[in-house]
């Protein structure tokens, strides 16, 4: 049986509702998007079903379904439980930034004659 290729799908209503769509309100389903593909991705090379999930989680699996559809706007407790269940980390709760902000000061004294000053430059991490 060969299989069939996708088709693109076009509707004017659709097209109307993206539009309307906030970049804010993009980037946040961004990130639930990515949030169920790494669940997936551990449940796949867990080898762990919807049901077998549904089932550790005391869950139905109609939730496990909704999770994965990028939709679910989860609470942090919901997420170390599945990180915990599935062996990986969803939420980093380190202390240490992934950039942090460093901070230089260069100072220039100078003592010619008469004339003393001193100059004070801060230099943050785009100056160094």
């Amino acid at each position: 049986m060969m299989k069939k290729s996708a088709e693109k799908y076009q509707s004017e209503v659709l097209d109307g509702l993206l539009t309307k769509i906030t970049p804010e309100e993009q980037k946040m389903t961004d990130k639930r998007m990515q949030l169920a593909e790494r669940i997936f991705n551990a449940m796949k090379a867990k080898n762990i079903s919807k049901l077998e999930l549904a089932r550790k989680m005391g869950k139905q699996a109609s939730v496990i379904t909704k999770w994965l559809s990028g939709t679910h706007n989860f609470t942090a407790d919901t997420l170390f439980e599945i990180g915990d269940l599935l062996g990986i980390q969803l939420i980093n709760t380190s202390n240490e930034a992934k950039n942090p902000v460093v901070t230089h000061y260069h100072m220039v004294i100078s003592d010619s004659g008469d004339d003393q000053y001193i100059a004070v430059k801060k230099m943050e991490n785009e100056d160094l």
